[in-house]
């Protein structure tokens, strides 16, 4: 493939920056005699980047017998850092295309307090400041004082800058959310994307705590997912690894509001079906929401096949709305074509319980460095 072909298929923002570089090494290497081989010890991944030859985003830290990545702020090499589960509550926010939401959620994963204020066109920030605020001022005296801010919000997040660029918000265009909220509260702020969250809380407390690898799927105003392989959240540079929305699932198809054509968002997207039908998700026709099941599908089977996945959870305002004949073409399509051994058992589920955004966005902030 060429540069410039490239160029057409990855227009959306997450590649923007994509390099392709063609290796000047031997097609076949071959570990030479006398070569040293360094075994991996258990509980710690072992990379060239461990040995400063390559830069890395990313750590790996081993808490709770499980690695957990998490994006270094500055440019040093990798290095080890102690981690801990936060030992009280964790104030939450939430940032989504329909509303702002802010609570006090304690350990457990009880939520104490919360508010939430619909998501205005302009001047985002000083309505979440003043709901933040309004928040820690309902703080009863029996409850400790938060100790870190956990964040999900819809679209592109860049954890390195600790900002985010939600689909529907122009105003927010890479705002520096991190910062704001860290000078705002004086406390740690993590930051992820929506269906992060989710994940987390999945494996918190949802239907993944036995489950170490799985995909979350969010068929909503956007579509969002996230993948943990193994335990470990799979990030990618920027912190949106795992995401689907611009996966093509249909060559030369419909048009992205990305700029490419054939992405999953143009097909399975709330916002996008509604545009394309000029009318409401409950009027949309059966070969509509046909369509819709199949192009799931379609990235869903990609997915599992690259990160080996047993166990997909999907959910959402498209997912209620279309219902059973949805799912029933998502998994006719799914099976056509998963036809690998290991994919034999896949299974795309509905979670059944409801686990609030609010507990989603603490569950981001569990974990502290010490």
């Amino acid at each position: 493939m060429s540069a410039s072909s490239m160029v057409s298929v990855f227009p959306c923002r997450t590649c923007a920056m994509l390099e392709v570089r063609a290796s000047k090494r031997s097609a076949n290497p071959r570990l030479g005699v006398g070569d040293p081989v360094s075994p991996l010890r258990p509980g710690i991944w072992e990379s060239r980047r461990c040995r400063g030859e390559l830069p890395s985003s990313a750590i790996s830290v081993v808490t709770a017998q499980r690695v957990d990545p998490q994006i270094v702020r500055g440019q040093s090499p990798l290095r080890s850092l102690s981690m801990s589960l936060v030992d009280g509550p964790i104030l939450a926010v939430v940032v989504d295309s329909d509303r702002l939401a802010a609570g006090i959620v304690d350990r457990d994963g009880e939520v104490l307090i919360r508010d939430r204020v619909g998501t205005p066109n302009r001047d985002v920030w000083r309505s979440l400041e003043r709901l933040v605020r309004r928040v820690m001022a309902a703080r009863p005296g029996e409850i400790p004082t938060p100790k870190t801010v956990g964040v999900s919000s819809t679209g592109f997040v860049d954890l390195r800058a600790g900002s985010v660029t939600p689909d529907t918000m122009t105003a927010w265009s890479s705002f520096p959310l991190r910062q704001h909220l860290e000078s705002l509260t004086g406390i740690p702020v993590a930051l992820d994307t929506a269906a992060g969250a989710s994940a987390e809380a999945e494996r918190w407390v949802g239907e993944a705590i036995d489950i170490p690898s799985y995909l979350t799927l969010m068929l909503d105003h956007t579509v969002e997912s996230a993948c943990i392989v193994n335990g470990a959240r799979v990030r990618g540079a920027h912190g949106n690894g795992g995401s689907l929305a611009h996966l093509a699932v249909e060559p030369e198809g419909l048009s992205c509001g990305c700029g490419a054509t054939g992405c999953l968002s143009a097909y399975a997207s709330a916002s996008a079906i509604e545009a394309e039908m000029n009318r409401p998700l409950r009027r949309a026709t059966t070969s509509i929401i046909d369509r819709t099941g199949i192009m799931v599908g379609r990235a869903v089977a990609s997915a599992a096949a690259v990160f080996d996945l047993r166990t997909v959870f999907i959910s959402g305002r498209v997912v209620d709305t279309f219902g059973d004949t949805m799912l029933d073409s998502l998994r006719r399509e799914v099976s056509a074509r998963s036809r690998l051994e290991n994919l034999a058992d896949l299974r795309v589920l509905e979670p059944t319980g409801l686990i609030q955004p609010l507990v989603g966005a603490a569950a981001v902030a569990r974990l502290i460095e010490n």
